[in-house]
């Protein structure tokens, strides 16, 4: 209330007018509220100026969700709660224009520094009063950021919204589609799986029934697996064994070979056309061709009525030229045509006067097999026969484990968030399609676990992969046992048990090697941060964890995968360890 100035009796006292307050008795004027403020007929606190709507309190209280009231309020169409409209957003003509960001409407667009024209898309709009921003639909409200102390020891905060990927998942005040869930609307419900554009799809037979041939090819490559190792492990510690099953794969192998060879007939026989050229000169200094007009050829004529060169002989102005086995096309030009014998072949070249232009189909894999004997009697290198008992695939085992590990590594590294060069890119998309893939299917559809639980279960792979691997050794361990039960002290048991440890520790490091990619994709998934909005960072895999310490599935993650790193860490360690003294048991120091 406010009494005027005035030398007239009686005093009167006039209530405030809108958009002012007065909180002492006796006053002679009202009090201006604060900017962006309004408040009602007669206000007596200046809690009662409220923020006009469009407007938000940046002192927020998280007990009420409610904003302070009475103090400068901050406009919801400023540059932190809009952004600059995407390629899809038509400011002017599909979506609406406004002078201020106040209603929930999706798409609404507000010039920032009129009468220029410069767009901006709300990310949130302010109902007014104590309400906090709220966000629009496409958009999500992360964290209430602060920013400074203020006015009356208040703590400013500053709301943080972003973009919703993709944007059909939010609905207005960070509520999500019935497909989507989590922080951001990120994640699919149970039931619906992501496909590679983020979008949730809902999980059907064909996702059923991928699940199932998925676990069966599990199931069926486990029990595989297992017997590999148990065969390899015996091979490697029983050279008897070794033998036996070698003779054994020879057998099946000779059986498959008869079969294949049964069908050679249908193999079709590549050609190369060759011309060969004969002048006068090399022509006039056959004794042969000067008598009887005879080239020095020998051909033969098949059913087909297809010319075969079958032989040239020495004093043939052709040798050296023309090999056996070819086949003679035209000469001069004519060809041959429908000939049934030798003779009528040598009449038809007879007829032919020099120079001679003769061509000839030449058999590809003939003309190789020649390249490469050329190229070994250049290097004075000979052909030697392969003793199928005596061929050692263990260098191409290692080539391939190797070749494995370089491009799983190879695409993780592709995967970082720099430029790559389109080179890059293009190589790293082949290594992928090459590479394994372990998230080949959607477990989502089968069994509903939480992002951490999932990512404990791939974290633990490798290691499971430990355990068909010592089910193997015990196995071959207690044959080996048994047959020399009775001459554990021979030295012929101590070698067999010492190659039997030799093989597991290989199995093993093979193992660790080809699943290392994968184990480090997902020790590096905590590590792995997005920042959104203004000063915060999430999970790239988990949008719903914060990367702080302060989050506690973050502050666990870390501590798993930090355990994990160690693990690593000292298995390559004993690794590095156990090839120097490999190596120095070699050079016999």
């Amino acid at each position: 209330w406010s009494s005027p100035a005035s030398g007239f009796a009686p005093l009167r006292c006039e209530a405030c007018p809108p958009g002012q307050y007065q909180d002492h008795e006796g006053a002679t004027a009202c009090k201006t509220c604060p900017a962006n403020t309004y408040s009602t007929h007669g206000a007596k606190h200046l809690t009662d100026c409220l923020c006009k709507p469009g407007y938000y309190s940046p002192y927020f209280n998280a007990s009420t969700g409610t904003a302070h009231p009475g103090v400068d309020c901050i406009a919801c169409h400023g540059h932190e709660l809009t952004e600059a409209p995407a390629r899809t957003d038509k400011c002017g003509s599909e979506l609406p224009v406004a002078e201020l960001c106040d209603t929930h409407t999706q798409g609404t667009c507000v010039d920032e520094a009129p009468p220029a024209i410069a767009w901006r898309v709300c990310k949130a709009y302010c109902p007014g009063g104590t309400a906090w921003p709220k966000a629009k639909p496409t958009f999500w409200l992360l964290r209430n950021v602060e920013s400074t102390v203020g006015d009356f020891g208040l703590t400013r905060f500053q709301p943080n919204i972003i973009r919703c990927a993709p944007t059909i998942a939010c609905t207005a005040h960070n509520s999500c589609e019935r497909e989507y869930t989590g922080e951001g609307c990120g994640m699919c419900v149970f039931g619906y799986f992501q496909d590679k554009a983020s979008f949730c799809r809902p999980c059907g037979e064909e996702q059923l029934l991928g699940m199932l041939l998925v676990s069966a090819l599990a199931i069926f490559m486990s029990i595989g697996a297992l017997l590999a190792t148990v065969v390899f492990m015996r091979c490697k510690a029983d050279i008897q064994f070794k033998q036996l099953a070698l003779l054994f794969a020879q057998s099946h192998l000779r059986t498959l070979k008869d079969c294949t060879t049964s069908l050679s007939f249908m193999r079709v026989q590549r050609f190369a056309r060759k011309r060969v050229m004969l002048n006068c000169g090399e022509v006039g200094r056959s004794l042969a061709f000067t008598k009887d007009r005879d080239l020095g050829l020998v051909f033969r004529v098949d059913d087909r009525h297809v010319v075969h060169v079958a032989g040239v002989m020495k004093d043939s102005p052709f040798l050296g030229k023309v090999q056996s086995g070819w086949r003679l096309q035209t000469v001069n030009g004519r060809r041959l045509g429908d000939v049934r014998t030798e003779d009528e072949v040598q009449t038809f070249l007879s007829s032919c006067h020099p120079p001679l232009r003769v061509t000839f189909l030449v058999p590809l894999q003939k003309d190789l097999a020649q390249r490469h004997d050329k190229v070994r009697k250049r290097h004075g290198k000979q052909t030697k026969k392969v003793d199928a008992t005596k061929v050692d695939f263990g260098e191409d085992r290692k080539m391939l484990v190797i070749m494995i590990g370089v491009m799983n590594s190879f695409t993780q590294v592709a995967q970082l968030d720099f430029q790559w060069p389109p080179i890059f890119r293009m190589m790293a998309n082949i290594a992928a399609r090459l590479s394994f893939n372990l998230d080949f299917f959607h477990p989502e559809c089968s069994v509903e676990l939480e992002f951490t639980t999932k990512w404990m279960y791939m974290l633990s792979v490798p290691y499971a992969m430990f355990i068909p691997i010592g089910i193997s050794y015990s196995i071959v361990l207690a044959i080996t046992y048994y047959h020399h039960r009775y001459s554990l002290e021979r030295p012929e048991f101590q070698e067999k048990m010492w190659l039997l440890r030799n093989a597991f520790a290989r199995v093993c490091c093979m193992n660790a090697i080809v699943m290392l990619p994968f184990h480090y994709e997902q020790l590096l998934v905590p590590f792995s941060c997005i920042t959104r909005g203004t000063g915060l960072r999430f999970v790239v895999a988990s949008p719903s964890t914060q990367c702080s310490m302060r989050d506690p599935t973050y502050r666990t993650m870390i501590e798993i995968a930090s355990v994990g790193i160690c693990i690593c860490g000292c298995f390559y360690g004993t690794l590095l360890y156990a090839l120097w003294k490999s190596f120095k048991w070699q050079n016999g120091s």
